[in-house]
């Protein structure tokens, strides 16, 4: 089942997709996918081939991730955002024949192929990857007659002789194969939470059912507007893109984020419903100051990493009808939502599993299991399927459930912090922490440590009044207290680190290891760090 073809049947004039000069109804929409279909056959796509995307968030990108499928490819979408070396490791896994580019990112594609070989004709339809040989595809309008594509495409960026113009290409005049609902979709990447990140290997079912469920969930309806800031190469993004003609309703695409022009849209073009990261709500914030949105606002779905009780009670001082998520790549997005009276109600809760999807949480603070069909196939590579015999999935995460069955994340596994013989969560910690009125945010690491095996430090972002050097020694005596007063002595933090800001990885999570070696290598440097130390030590950062 194609969800924009049924759209286009029966609701052929509403408006599908909406973008900063343009817009497109579900009818005409569906004609520019196809279109794009027979673009990409004519060039090599078709049944298990694999198709790359290496492209900022735009309109056409939202078309491609609906016409790779119709070809009968498997469709991986790629965040310009990752360095070169990150991206030659995932196509070196993917073995993708195609890979679209623009002009913005172009000259990364070409680095991350390396000493590939582009090829310059097409390549036979059914050849799956592994020769080496990829086809790069520019997808800008190609130049004016008689100027050759080396010379200068339409938004003025010279294009390498390796790429062609998609644009260009004699549409294929041969049947679009589609693909099955239990068919590869999609190779999405993980955020490498767990290590190096995998691909996950998705389903169209895995995808319209998640979709199905948070229709349900969200209460959405066709008359509604989504606000895409999201990139499709993150699990939430490409589970949008799917929604929007599940529901019925407008999608709409300014290019890459920034709180300026989400504001804009949110107070001009009666959007309804937002997918944001914690990160990317800060920045609308702060550029919004105390203007509460208008009423058309009836979501902001937030996800993908952990969100700062300090957040949501700014978010909602001023007005925003904050939705907490739980979700991850290997689930298709969503695993449980809490709604913004929900949030309201109870701060912090992802709220109950969405229709179609069960959890088991074995004890208190235990690993969350997750099953349901919204769980992927495989990684990419794996012969062994993502859930065990009882299409239970371990996700990693640590969580329990409230005397209501609302959803709780408590940490991660691999967060996990072991110091001294005592299991310290770090999430424990850090509600902790921010419980202090002058800590806007909070997260705790664990540095190697010669006598305690690790020791617990925390990486604080003060309060703008606790910023000088006098402010900070006061709230180092002050948190200290606090953490005295609240926490054993094994989970008290043996150090603290000052930053402005939290370093955060493409899909908006904390680099916990990148905080871990800026305190290992601090801790290194401060005087008198001696093992089992308890006092403040490590300087500002």
């Amino acid at each position: 089942m194609d969800p924009l073809k049924e759209m286009a049947w029966a609701l052929p004039d509403a408006v599908a997709l909406e973008g900063p000069d343009d817009r497109w109804t579900h009818a005409s929409f569906d004609a520019v996918v196809d279109l794009l279909a027979r673009r990409l056959l004519s060039v090599g796509a078709g049944p298990r081939v694999r198709v790359a995307t290496l492209l900022p968030l735009r309109t056409e990108l939202v078309g491609l991730i609906h016409a790779v499928p119709r070809t009968g490819s498997v469709l991986s979408p790629l965040n310009p955002r990752w360095s070169a070396p990150e991206l030659r490791r995932m196509l070196e896994a993917l073995e993708p024949v195609i890979l679209v580019c623009d002009a913005s990112t172009e000259g990364l594609a070409l680095e991350a192929l390396g000493g590939r070989h582009l090829s310059d004709g097409p390549i036979g339809a059914g050849s799956t990857g592994g020769t080496g040989r990829y086809r790069l595809l520019a997808l800008d309008e190609p130049p004016p007659a008689g100027e050759t594509s080396a010379s200068k495409d339409s938004m003025g960026s010279s294009i390498p002789s390796g790429a062609r113009f998609l644009m260009a290409m004699e549409p294929s005049s041969g049947e679009l194969p589609g693909r099955r609902n239990e068919d590869v979709m999609v190779v999405l990447w993980t955020s490498g939470s767990a290590g190096v990140p995998r691909g996950v290997e998705l389903t169209r079912e895995n995808l319209l059912v998640s979709a199905r469920a948070s229709r349900k969930a969200l209460e959405l309806r066709p008359s509604d507007a989504w606000l895409a800031s999201l990139s499709p190469a993150h699990v939430g993004g490409v589970a949008l893109v799917v929604r929007a003609p599940v529901v019925g309703c407008r999608l709409v695409v300014q290019g890459e984020f920034r709180a300026e022009s989400f504001n804009h849209a949110v107070d001009t073009s009666r959007i309804t419903h937002a997918s944001l990261v914690p990160t990317m709500l800060h920045m609308a914030l702060d550029h919004r100051g105390d203007r509460p949105p208008p009423e058309s606002l009836r979501c902001v779905l937030l996800g993908g990493a952990r969100a700062p009780l300090a957040l949501l009670e700014r978010a909602h001082a001023v007005g925003f009808p904050v939705a907490l998520t739980y979700g991850m790549t290997e689930t298709s997005s969503q695993v449980s939502t809490a709604p913004p009276e929900l949030v309201r109600q109870k701060p912090g809760t992802v709220g109950s599993p969405i229709p179609g999807v069960q959890i088991r949480i074995p004890r208190e603070g235990g690993e969350i299991l997750v099953r349901g069909a919204v769980v992927g196939l495989r990684y990419l590579g794996s012969a062994s399927p993502l859930a065990d015999g009882e299409g239970w999935l371990r996700t990693g995460d640590l969580g329990r459930a409230d005397e209501d069955g609302h959803i709780w994340i408590t940490g991660r596994l691999s967060d996990r912090i072991i110091s001294g013989g005592v299991n310290v969560e770090p999430a424990e910690v850090e509600r902790v922490l921010v419980g202090h009125p002058d800590v806007a945010d909070a997260v705790v690491v664990g540095i190697p440590d010669p006598l305690w095996g690790e020791r617990v430090v925390a990486v604080l972002i003060p309060d703008p009044l606790a910023a000088g050097a006098e402010g900070w020694d006061r709230l180092l005596r002050e948190v200290d207290l606090l953490v005295r007063n609240e926490l054993t002595a094994g989970k008290r933090p043996r150090g603290y680190i000052r930053m402005e800001s939290l370093p955060v990885g493409p899909t908006g999570k904390v680099d916990r290891g990148a905080l871990a070696m800026r305190a290992a290598e601090l801790a290194r440097q401060a005087r008198g760090d001696a093992p089992g130390d308890r006092t403040p030590h490590v300087p500002a950062g």
